[in-house]
């Protein structure tokens, strides 16, 4: 009989040797075997085993083997999860995108050096605050020709870099002011602002629903639908504001770049299934603050660059209120004049006064409150209140208690009827008043509003915390001989704050006519959370497929027969859950 080597087995390892052990799932062993300088029958069978079962060949061996491995990933779900990732949608391109137009090719810069041209010695020695300073190694350069120049390229057109010079901004320049990517049609704006105004219907102010009646609707908010998101301005939403309008739903967004949109939810485009957006620039700098006036047709839009300014949608025009200047003789008959202190001055939150339509409360960078009547173009008080920036005002439905909230980790308590006009208020030497009462929260405070019924308030702190407060406003009672107190939230929810540096902070808002607020979450799936601050705790949270990215600033449409809640994120996107 014919023998040859085996090649089975080697050397090194020690032969298989048949077991009913459990944990030998697959055995392959021959009859005959012996080390690896043995000699063995070709004829000598081979036994292929897989969990206790014999079969004949290798192949169906490893075809069981696949078959077995198979049903455990279908049983642990790890194909299902993997189907649903390679499933899961792509940011919507609903609403604005950026044209592809060729761009206009500058001319390509030389080099004087390569060229052979002799150096003329001139060098910008100091660039400060859009000012340059040139220098030169030779006595005889032309200095001012040079300087004469760079100002005129290099330095802002119009005061701190703004759009205008203040004058009214029509229709159509709010639009070109866009970037010409970015640019969308004057004629659908101009039809959009005929037929949503003239058919808008003013909202009677809503009767309080009970928390269980929010509770069934926050059960039937869904953010699945397609046409539940858009993309309504090109950079990261600072502020967002939905139109009180009983047949239209109209949301408002502003972002970091000085754009402000305008999406008609309902709305089409005429020439495609796309959302109806509207894009406007008449700011220069992030806009950091959007609320619709008593008219609801009249957006306030507050910016980094110093100025508020008034949306008219029926005159179709923005209309400069106020604007904070230096302390030129040419700006003095300017009532913001002397308020900007240099470049780490702006305004920062701006608010109407629910008492009075034509006046406004205003906060900036440098701690500064001011409430300025639009009827007199003047300030019934000016004050600093804090030595950090402020970053929201809330007045109380009483009229008179106002609370604060910034970077100095604090919620102050204020009683407005006892501040006054003070000149040197924006001054870096200017003495902070102190408040009725105050509550520490550990780190920056990014908001704090009182609830419509004014019995709460809410801060969103970056300790990660969202503190209610419980009848806030009494504080105000104390002596002004007392010195001031300290006060302590009645609830505290942990709640993740840390939206890091690409994020817009979180806000926590009320709705403006229920003690309910909403406010962002970092969880996954991403999602948008509704509370209850009587209860003081989680009513729901809102996810779906057109909700994919953090919503940092969240509002509430006022309605109370048809809840609806807006969320804006960093990519410029707006989602509606409704």
């Amino acid at each position: 009989m014919k023998m040859r080597r085996s090649t089975r087995l080697n050397s090194s390892r020690k032969p298989l040797e048949p077991s009913n052990d459990k944990d030998d799932d697959v055995k392959v062993v021959s009859e005959d075997y012996d080390n690896s300088d043995s000699e063995v029958d070709d004829d000598g069978p081979n036994l292929y085993i897989v969990d206790g079962v014999q079969y004949d060949t290798y192949q169906e061996m490893v075809n069981a083997k696949r078959r077995r491995n198979e049903q455990y990933l279908q049983e642990s779900g790890l194909l299902s999860a993997a189907q649903e990732i390679k499933k899961k949608k792509k940011p919507s391109h609903r609403g604005i995108s950026p044209s592809k137009k060729k761009q206009r090719l500058e001319p390509r810069r030389s080099s004087r050096r390569l060229a052979g041209i002799a150096s003329d010695g001139l060098y910008v020695e100091r660039e400060s605050a859009n000012r340059f300073t040139v220098a030169t190694t030779d006595d005889g350069a032309d200095v001012t020709k040079i300087t004469d120049g760079l100002d005129e390229n290099t330095s802002p057109k119009f005061y701190g870099g703004r759009i205008n010079d203040g004058s009214d901004i029509m229709l159509s320049e709010a639009i070109e002011n866009c970037e010409p990517k970015w640019q969308t049609s004057t004629l659908d704006a101009k039809e959009f602002f005929s037929k949503s105004w003239a058919t808008s219907a003013s909202m009677e102010k809503s009767s309080p629903r009970s928390v269980m009646d929010i509770r069934k609707q926050v059960d039937q908010l869904s953010a699945d639908e397609e046409n539940c998101v858009a993309k309504v301005v090109p950079g990261r939403i600072y502020s967002v504001a939905a139109h009180p309008s009983e047949n239209q739903l109209i949301v408002a967004a502003g972002d970091k770049s000085g754009y402000v949109g305008l999406w008609d939810v309902n709305g089409r485009k005429q020439d495609d299934d796309g959302a109806s957006v509207h894009l406007f620039r008449y700011h220069s700098g992030a806009v950091a603050c959007l609320e619709w006036n008593e008219t609801n047709h009249q957006l306030l839009s507050t910016s980094y660059d110093g100025t508020v300014r008034l949306f008219d949608a029926a005159s179709e025009k923005s209309t400069q209120i106020f604007a904070a200047f230096d302390d030129s003789s040419a700006f003095a008959d300017q009532l913001g004049a002397g308020l900007d202190t240099g470049y780490r001055f702006w305004t920062q939150y701006c608010c109407l006064d629910s008492r009075f339509s034509k006046c406004m409360f205003l906060s900036t960078s440098q701690g500064t409150v001011m409430h300025i009547d639009l009827r007199t173009k003047g300030f019934t008080f000016h004050e600093k209140l804090s030595e950090k920036k402020i970053n929201t005002l809330s007045l109380h439905p009483n009229g008179h208690s106002l609370i604060s909230a910034g970077l100095d980790c604090m919620v102050q308590l204020w009683d407005i009827r006892n501040l006054g006009y003070n000149r040197k208020s924006s001054h870096a030497t200017a003495r902070t008043k102190a408040p009725l009462a105050f509550y520490n929260g550990g780190k920056s405070v990014n908001s704090a509003f009182f609830s419509p019924s004014g019995r709460y308030a809410v801060s969103t702190t970056m300790n990660n915390k969202l503190d209610i407060f419980q009848d806030m406003h009494l504080k105000e009672g104390v002596s002004t001989k007392q010195k001031n107190i300290s006060i302590k939230p009645f609830k505290s929810i942990a709640h993740d704050n840390r939206t890091g540096r690409w994020l817009s902070t979180f806000m926590a808002r009320f709705h403006p006519s229920v003690d309910i607020f909403c406010v962002g979450s970092m969880k996954h799936p991403r999602q948008m959370e509704i509370f209850s601050a009587e209860e003081a705790s989680l009513i729901g949270a809102v996810s779906g497929e057109s909700l994919s990215a953090v919503a940092s600033r969240c509002c509430f449409h006022p309605s109370t027969d048809t809840l609806t809640v807006v969320g804006g994120n960093s990519s410029g996107r707006v989602t509606i859950l409704r």
